[in-house]
């Protein structure tokens, strides 16, 4: 009777080793330097600009102040940052309890809350794939599927608040299929339920406002049916269902409101200007879709791209196209098997329009409002649970039919099972890529750069580095450098740092 709950178990244990793989080895980067400041309470506006200051003045605002609170974390994060605060303050509370007081922060600790939460988004998968598809072997799949996804992983290991988000979306999705079931045996949703959905979005939007394209998307999936039963005709078919929809969406939107309306007042344009595209009509109008599709497959599969022989590489390609070209068109056909299966279709539907309809809203924002969200593979985490769950039913499609879907009159018992083991070991081969950081590696790199400076510098000789000030990404860039040499106190105390306002001061160092 227990043997699922020791197969779960089972993800968990693998989803839990393969996020602390190297979790604290990893060099950071600018956005997690932000995450760490605003959490302990901090604020960027307290290192002086247009003159140096030394590196352990730099590295003061990631140390453990204990007079700091909860107001400190809301207060500086709404001046100065474009973020809901509820991930900041959980990991304000879990820095203080791992920390010492007026130590610097450790950045493998930082990284475990982000990663103990992808790891609980295994057992919520399982939730979602069974409430979805109404089998263990569904949710068993889409846990396991969680557990060695090479982009879950690549989010799990980093100080943000992205597994935070996809615990709200599992959630969401969750009360969504659930609706969905009543729709189609045409009751009611009932009112724990709404307000269960409320509050999943609510808490969502609370950690990242990217929350609110899931919550459109789920909107859009519902809308061919909402047309269906005409519901601002005289004999509308199914009104009431569709009223507590509007009302989950009120709730919502009432929920929300005190951080979209703090959002106005965040001086967020220079944050988020790299994401402007430009001209997404020209030369560069496929780029878009094809970054969209490289990182939908690396929520599945990847290989070691980066930090290896261009040889490596190449090889690493070359395999996963072949992947590609022999799994697609197995997966595309299990799936219209699950769309004519009367026990799933209508959850099937509902997932895949789901997916569609986030990457509508994405690539609509890519080309008609010039904001490109297929830049950053971070982005993408909104429909990422999505994915895993409509995966899971694939597989486990695959896995209990056997039927070979290029030869559907041939039976072949073990074809499913093959397609659903080469799939996982694709997926855990991937997910060992990206925590040796040979895949998904950072984006700053100050391991790198202080190599290159120790190579070029004399041991006795100060370092003065310097750079443009535009927001506070550049002093997250500097915190990375000063934090490479904090092993080496020394060399930290040479080392001098200075952010220009205006580079024409430079004559003044």
């Amino acid at each position: 009777m227990g043997c699922w709950r020791w197969q779960l178990g089972l993800w968990i244990a693998l989803g839990l080793g393969l996020r602390l793989i190297g979790l604290e080895e990893k060099p950071p980067w600018a956005d997690e330097w932000a995450t760490l400041v605003f959490s302990l309470g901090h604020s960027f506006q307290t290192i002086p600009l247009d003159r140096p200051i030394s590196g352990a003045m730099l590295l003061q605002p990631v140390q453990l102040d204990p007079t700091v609170g909860p107001r400190e974390v809301v207060g500086n994060l709404f001046r100065e940052s474009t973020h809901p605060p509820l991930y900041f303050l959980l990991a304000h509370g879990w820095l203080k309890l791992v920390s010492g007081e007026n130590t610097l922060v450790s950045l493998g600790l930082a990284r475990l809350l982000s990663a103990l939460l992808g790891v609980a988004a295994i057992p919520a998968m399982y939730g979602l794939g069974y409430l979805s598809f109404g089998t263990r072997l569904a949710g068993h799949l889409a846990a396991a599927l969680m557990a060695v996804s090479p982009y879950g992983i690549y989010l799990a290991q980093e100080a943000r608040h992205y597994t935070l988000a996809i615990l709200g979306i599992i959630a969401s999705l969750a009360c969504a299929i659930a609706a969905v079931k009543r729709y189609q045996s045409r009751q009611l949703p009932p009112i724990w339920l709404i307000f269960v959905w409320i509050g999943a979005n609510t808490l969502g939007m609370a950690s990242h406002y990217f929350l609110a394209l899931t919550i459109a998307a789920q909107g859009l999936a519902f809308l061919p049916w909402w047309w269906r039963d005409r519901p601002w005709s005289r004999k509308p078919i199914f009104p009431g269902f569709w009223g507590r929809l509007a009302g989950v969406g009120l709730g919502t939107a009432l929920g929300s409101a005190i951080w979209l309306v703090d959002w106005y007042g965040i001086p967020g344009d220079r944050l988020t200007s790299w994401i402007n595209h430009g001209e997404v009509w020209g030369w560069d109008f496929l780029s878009p879709l094809l970054r969209l599709a490289g990182w939908l497959v690396t929520m599945v599969f990847l290989l070691p791209f980066e930090n290896v022989p261009l040889l490596v590489a190449i090889l690493s390609g070359i395999l996963l196209v072949g992947l590609l070209v022999w799994f697609v068109p197995k997966l595309w056909r299990f799936w219209r098997q699950l769309l004519n299966d009367p026990l799933v279709q209508w959850e099937t539907r509902f997932l895949s329009r789901f997916v569609v309809s986030s990457w509508g809203l994405i690539l609509g924002f890519t080309y008609l409002a010039d904001i490109d969200l297929t830049l950053a593979a971070r982005y993408q985490f909104v429909y990422f649970p999505a994915v895993l769950a409509i995966a899971a039913g694939i597989l486990a499609q695959a896995w209990q039919t056997g039927v070979k879907p290029d030869k559907p009159s041939r039976w072949s018992p073990q074809f499913g099972k093959r397609f659903v083991v080469v799939t996982l070991v694709a997926g855990l081969m991937g997910s060992l890529a990206v925590a040796a950081h040979l895949a998904y590696q950072k984006s700053d790199r100050p391991d790198l750069v202080v190599a290159a400076i120790e190579r070029q510098s004399e041991e006795a000789v100060p370092i003065l580095v310097a750079t443009v000030h535009k927001t506070h990404e550049q002093t997250g860039e500097m915190l990375g450098l000063a934090w490479e040499w904090r092993n080496n106190p020394q060399r930290l105390a040479q080392t001098q740092f200075c952010w220009l306002t205006n580079p024409a001061k430079r004559g003044n160092l």
